[in-house]
C-alpha cells in the first residue's frame, strides 16, 4: 500500500511525445500507427481503437506499458494507475483495465450513443526505497474507445385494432411515437398518446426498420410473459378500458407502461407548505374542450416560489425551463428547480400540460356577458362586450374583492376570465371556455363541463368575487 508521495525527489519524468502528427484518428481514411510516449525511462504505446460492442472479456487493454526502471536506490513499486476521462483506474502492467470501469467512464463523459471517443490519458507508477516514494508518470496519450449500446433505433410506430385498418403500413406511419431532443440511447423513451373508445383493444410497437419489410409485424414489439416488458415478436398488448392514454416504451430496458392521461392539474410552492399534503396543492380549472389546457386566477407575493403537477403529488411535477408568455408583467421565470415571481399581484395563469407545455401569465380581467350587459346578447354576438362598462375591478391584495360593474338588465349571470385571444367569433377561445358563476355564495367553474346553472339578477345588481377563498356575492 502507498501511504506517501514525496515530490522533491528527482528523478527523470518525461513530458515529450513523439514528433508524428497523429491527431486525426477517427478519419478512416487513415491507418496511422500507434503513438509512444515516454514513461520515465520507459514507454506507453497506444492502442487500436477499442469496441466496447466487441469485448467480451472483463479486462480490456488500453495500452502498450514498457515499465520504467528506477535508480538512487528507488525499485518500482509494481502499481500502476491510468488517469482517463477525468477519473484513475487501476491498470495492470499489461495495460488493461476493467472493461466495465472504461465503459463507465465514456458514459459519464460523453453519454451513451455508440460513437468513438478519443480521450487523453497518463499512466503513473511509483518507486519507492522504503522510506519514501516518488511518482513517475508518462506524457499524454490517447485511448480511442466505443461504448457498448442497447440496440435503439431512432423511430418507432404504434401499430394494432386500436386504429381502424391498424396494420396496414400507411396507417402505421402516421401514428409515431414522439421522442425528446435528446440522442435515443441517452433517452430510450419513446411515448405516443393514444384514445380508444371501445375495451379489450390491442397495439404492437413496430420499429422503423420493419416497415421496409412485407409484413410489418416481423421484428415488433409485443409483451412478455410479465406484462411489462416488451418482447420482440410478442403478443399484441391490450388496453382493456376505454380511455385516453399515454403509452411510453423504454427501448433500452424493453419495459413499457400504459397510464390514464391526466385530466387534472395541480399548483403547490412556498405559499402552500410546498405540497406536504394533499390539502396543500390548489386545483387549476380545466379550459372546456381541452383536456391538456388549465387555468385559475391567482395572487402572487412577489419572491413566491411554485410548481405544477398532475396530481395533488409530488410526481411528474414540473414548472421551470417551460416556454412563459408573460403578458402581466409577472417577472416569473426559472429560478433552480423551480419557478419564481417577480412582482406581487393578482395574476391569470393558463397552463398547457400536453406534448408541449407552457404557461402563459395574462392580466387579471373578467367580464360581464349576456342579458346583464347593456345590448344583451346581442353585444356579446357582436364581439363589442370587452369593454370596460362590462369589466369587474380588480383588487391589489390576496384578500380583495372582484366587483361587477351593476347590471343593466334583469335576466341571467353570465361572466368569464379573459385572455388576450378570447373571442366571442373564435370556436377555440370563446369566453364560455373559461366561464364561472356563483352558486350558493360559491364560485362555481364550468370548467369541461355544459352550460352552469341559471342564476337569475335584478337590474342594478352587482357581483363581488374572492377568488382567495372561492367565494362570492350578488347585492
Amino acid at each position: 500500500m502507498i501511504k506517501k508521495i514525496l515530490f522533491g525527489m528527482s528523478l527523470l519524468l518525461s513530458v515529450a511525445s513523439c514528433t508524428d502528427d497523429y491527431s486525426d484518428w477517427n478519419a478512416p481514411q487513415h491507418n496511422d500507427q500507434p503513438a509512444t510516449v515516454q514513461f520515465g525511462n520507459g514507454s506507453v504505446t497506444e492502442t487500436q481503437a477499442i469496441n466496447l460492442a466487441e469485448v467480451t472479456t472483463p479486462t480490456v487493454k488500453v495500452a502498450n506499458i514498457t515499465a520504467p526502471t528506477a535508480d538512487g536506490g528507488y525499485a518500482p513499486s509494481g502499481e500502476y494507475k491510468i488517469t482517463l476521462g477525468g477519473k484513475s483506474l487501476d491498470i495492470t502492467a499489461a495495460g488493461e483495465v476493467s472493461t466495465e470501469e472504461l465503459q463507465n467512464v465514456i458514459v459519464s463523459n460523453y453519454g451513451k450513443a455508440p460513437v468513438q471517443r478519443d480521450m487523453d490519458a497518463t499512466v503513473a507508477t511509483w518507486a519507492t526505497n522504503e522510506k519514501s516514494y516518488v511518482k513517475i508518470e508518462s506524457a499524454t496519450f490517447k485511448v480511442l474507445a466505443t461504448p457498448k449500446a442497447a440496440n435503439i433505433e431512432q423511430a418507432y410506430y404504434l401499430a394494432g385494432d386500436i386504429f381502424a385498418d391498424g396494420y396496414n403500413k400507411d396507417v402505421v406511419k402516421t401514428h409515431a411515437f414522439t421522442h425528446s431532443d435528446n440522442n435515443v440511447w441517452d433517452d430510450p423513451n419513446f411515448s405516443i398518446e393514444v384514445e380508444t373508445t371501445e375495451a379489450n383493444k390491442s397495439f404492437m410497437v413496430i420499429p422503423a426498420s420493419s416497415l421496409e419489410k412485407s409484413d410489418i409485424r416481423e421484428g415488433a414489439f409485443g409483451s412478455g410473459s410479465d406484462k411489462k416488458s416488451l418482447a420482440s415478436n410478442g403478443n399484441a398488448i391490450t388496453i382493456e378500458k376505454a380511455g385516453k392514454y399515454i403509452i411510453t416504451v423504454n427501448m433500452e430496458t424493453l419495459t413499457y407502461k400504459i397510464e390514464a392521461k391526466p385530466t387534472a392539474l395541480f399548483l403547490t410552492g412556498s405559499e402552500y407548505n410546498w405540497g406536504n399534503t394533499a390539502s396543500d396543492w390548489k386545483q387549476l380549472i380545466q379550459y372546456n374542450g381541452s383536456d391538456e389546457t388549465f387555468w385559475t386566477m391567482i395572487y402572487f407575493s412577489e419572491g413566491e416560489m411554485f410548481k405544477f403537477a398532475p396530481q395533488a403529488a409530488w410526481k411528474d411535477d414540473f414548472g421551470p425551463d417551460i416556454p412563459i408568455e408573460d403578458n402581466a408583467g409577472s417577472g416569473i421565470a426559472t429560478d433552480g428547480g423551480n419557478l419564481k415571481v417577480g412582482k406581487a399581484g393578482w395574476y391569470l395563469l393558463r397552463v398547457t400540460n400536453g406534448k408541449e407545455r407552457k404557461l402563459e401569465v395574462c392580466k387579471p380581467e373578467v367580464y360581464l356577458v349576456g342579458d346583464v350587459i347593456a345590448g344583451g346578447w346581442g353585444a356579446g354576438w357582436e364581439d363589442k362586450a370587452k369593454t370596460d362598462a362590462n369589466k369587474f375591478t380588480a383588487p391589489t391584495t390576496k384578500d380583495g374583492l372582484f366587483v361587477s360593474p351593476k347590471f343593466a338588465n334583469s335576466g341571467n349571470l353570465r361572466m368569464y376570465v379573459n385572455f388576450p385571444d378570447t373571442g366571442y367569433k373564435d370556436p377555440n377561445n370563446n369566453w364560455w371556455k373559461a366561464e364561472f358563476n356563483v352558486i350558493g355564495g360559491n364560485i362555481v367553474f364550468r370548467g369541461n363541463g355544459g352550460d352552469l346553472q341559471p342564476v337569475a339578477v335584478e337590474a342594478n345588481q352587482q357581483v363581488s368575487l374572492n377568488f382567495t377563498t372561492g367565494k362570492g356575492e350578488i347585492k
